[in-house]
């Protein structure tokens, strides 16, 4: 009896083994980051988080974006991910719901046009910053809406929400479009009806925190015709009573650029950014000044190789520091697909410099963050 009893328990402890380690290889994590697949969070759900940016917090990089399961509409809002490695990223759930519940705008100082609603609505390029004074993490992203047989990009404003914790939950705290109509009428020859109203739009959009603490909104403004740069207030909620030259600047005028990513290297300032071309890829360009407020200079496309007139068919969004002494950064950039947004693929390659201290992106198959030496 006792034989019979210890072989069942052998028996039991073997199939116990191999279902742990079947488990084990189930969940194995990656190693390297592999461009244009599809990509998995550690629970095996392809990661919706287009069009984000990333956040290192503590220990962990958390990354935010646009939920796209459902294609554009209708929009769940901005999913979070975590990670320690850059590589494999734990769903944190939609931490900031859609501006619209119900048919009603939930974000604080919507204008009356835009309050009650049945437009379709989604919020695009969200980034997060935190603020070391406050303790509090700030979310700006573009509001936008349609309904139908209406204009698209119609609303073109910014959302600003804060959460006391990296995955959220965000609450809204304003509405808004920074640049007010008499300033676009005093210094921009686009005179659309709604613009003269209601100030210069705001799209594509992304934030910056730099060295001394004080943080920048830089986006597509003017109907994508002109970059606008804003110091931010202190508390990242709103921007600085707009001092053209001194906490604001129109940038990149007349250059219809959009998707902006900045970064900053050895004291110089770097914008690299998008044509405006829809859902298809163009050559990226990067742009540099020695002040965050420029002008800003073209260093054309930073992209080398094969598929390089087409950002490698993918679309700016952020670029991260990595070791930023040696000149190494992360580009993230999407491969949108217009006809199924929610499997749009992610390219994610080493942004380097070379010799001549010039921004370079090149190609690579696959990699690992921590294996990144400088010029490679």
């Amino acid at each position: 009896m006792r034989t019979k009893r210890y072989m069942q328990s052998v028996v039991i402890l073997a199939v116990t083994s191999l279902m742990a380690l079947g488990s084990a290889e189930a969940k194995s994590w990656n190693t390297m980051i592999t461009s244009g697949t599809s990509w998995e969070d550690t629970a095996g759900d392809p990661i919706q988080a287009h069009g984000g940016g990333l956040l290192k917090h503590g220990d962990l990089w958390y990354w935010y974006g646009e939920d796209k399961r459902n294609g554009y509409f209708p929009s769940p809002g901005v999913s979070c991910y975590s990670s320690n490695d850059l590589i494999n990223w734990k769903n944190e759930g939609v931490v900031c719901p859609i501006w619209v519940r119900d048919g009603e705008s939930i974000v604080p100082n919507t204008p009356a046009e835009f309050q009650s609603s049945t437009r379709r609505a989604v919020m695009e390029r969200p980034k997060v910053i935190y603020n070391d004074k406050t303790k509090k993490f700030l979310m700006w992203v573009h509001l936008e809406g349609y309904a139908d047989g209406d204009p698209r990009y119609q609303i073109s404003s910014a959302g600003v929400a804060f959460s006391d914790s990296p995955v959220g939950p965000f609450e809204f705290v304003d509405f808004f479009r920074p640049v007010p109509a008499e300033l676009h009428k005093t210094f921009c020859e686009e005179t659309s009806a709604d613009q003269m109203v209601r100030g210069s739009t705001f799209r594509d959009m992304t934030l910056f925190k730099d060295d001394d603490g004080r943080a920048y909104v830089i986006y597509a403004a003017e109907s994508n015709y002109t970059m606008h740069i804003i110091e931010l207030t202190d508390d990242f909620c709103g921007v600085k009573p707009l001092v053209l030259g001194k906490t604001w600047n129109r940038i990149l005028i007349g250059e219809h650029r959009e998707a902006p990513a900045m970064f900053k290297y050895r004291n110089n300032y770097y914008i690299l950014t998008s044509g405006a071309t829809g859902w298809t890829p163009n050559a990226a360009r990067m742009y540099t000044s020695g002040q965050i407020l420029g002008p800003y200079s073209s260093l054309g496309n930073p992209c080398l190789g094969e598929l390089s007139e087409t950002t490698f068919n993918s679309q700016s969004t952020f670029v991260q520091p990595l070791q930023p002494d040696k000149g190494i950064f992360l580009y993230m950039g999407d491969r949108w697909t217009r006809d199924d947004l929610g499997d749009s693929r992610y390219i994610w390659l080493p942004l380097t410099f070379d010799g001549n201290d010039q921004p370079v992106l090149r190609w690579k198959d696959s990699w690992s963050p921590s294996s990144l030496t400088p010029q490679n």
